[in-house]
């Protein structure tokens, strides 16, 4: 690994992030089905893998417990894949270049128009690391960072979810559009304050479909319309990131959390504890894997 200092890091993941998931050649939502094998979503691209990159802005994974950290593959130009193989290994290295683990993650894209790699992993330290990987012969490395516990303001798995009156059709609370997808969510008919009090699981989602800066809050809301058919036992709450139309204007629902990226989703157990936390992007076989352990 080579050597730079923390704020140079954190510079380049950040512009890298931007890059890499932004509105890009590979478009808006794809549909498919089967179980999000190397067929599907990855048909017509031919693309050669030339990076990895981290589908997530650094500074939000902490250290001492399993987090969940969502890579993808891209080309020369730093746009995702939606092909790659169906299972990628991986190598975890501390910042002096000392191996500490291997992982592996399977490939996701059902419903997705890239694909990517959620690598659950727990180091113990903070600090900077680096993911190296071989994929068709080639050396590819993402870096990233994990922060101590409790440096968030927002909760992560283990956490107890803070309530928040969140916009609601009877009451937008100053929000318009309530929902910004084309065919607004059923999402908005209790506010997550109600949700957390009904005893049930809740799923909570923070993003824009119309202003996404990664171009994939409306492909996961439109996953989540779909999956919550399948799970009447779950209460679903959706809230936007900005109050007006012209997104100048960050929403409450936002502030609440101290949140600077999107979209993310939180799935609280009944007991009002996060179980899980999506980040930036997922796909319709882990929201529904993830579902399903949520209403167990």
């Amino acid at each position: 690994m080579r050597s730079m200092s923390r704020r140079g890091f954190l510079g380049l993941a950040a512009g890298g992030l931007l890059v890499a998931c932004g509105s890009g050649s590979d478009g808006g939502s794809a549909s498919g089905s089967g179980s999000g094998s190397a067929q599907g979503a990855a048909s017509g691209d031919d693309r050669a893998a030339a990076a990895l990159i981290a589908f997530f802005p650094q500074g939000i994974y902490v250290s001492g417990s399993t987090q969940r950290l969502p890579f993808g593959l891209a080309d020369a130009d730093a746009v995702p894949l939606s092909a790659g193989p169906e299972l990628l290994e991986a190598t975890i290295r501390s910042e002096d270049g000392k191996t500490l683990q291997t992982i592996t993650a399977a490939r996701h894209a059902e419903g997705l128009p890239r694909a990517y790699y959620p690598f659950e992993l727990a180091l113990a330290d903070p600090g900077i690391y680096s993911l190296n990987a071989k994929v068709d012969g080639k050396e590819l490395e993402a870096m990233f960072q994990l922060i101590a516990p409790g440096s968030l303001p927002f909760p992560g798995p283990g956490g107890t979810m803070p309530g928040f009156d969140t916009p609601t059709v009877a009451d937008a609370r100053g929000v318009d559009p309530l929902c910004t997808r084309p065919e607004p969510c059923p999402f908005h008919a209790m506010t997550l304050n109600e949700a957390l009090a009904t005893g049930r699981p809740v799923a909570y989602l923070v993003g824009t479909p119309a202003h996404c800066q990664t171009g994939i809050c409306g492909p996961v809301l439109d996953l989540m319309v779909t999956e919550a058919e399948r799970f009447a036992d779950v209460v679903f709450v959706h809230a936007e990131v900005y109050a007006d139309d012209a997104a100048t204007v960050v929403a409450p629902a936002v502030a609440a959390l101290g949140l600077d990226f999107e979209p993310l989703l939180f799935l609280i157990g009944a007991d009002g504890v996060v179980r899980h936390r999506l980040d930036v992007i997922y796909d319709s076989v882990e929201l529904r894997q993830k579902l399903e352990d949520l209403a167990a």
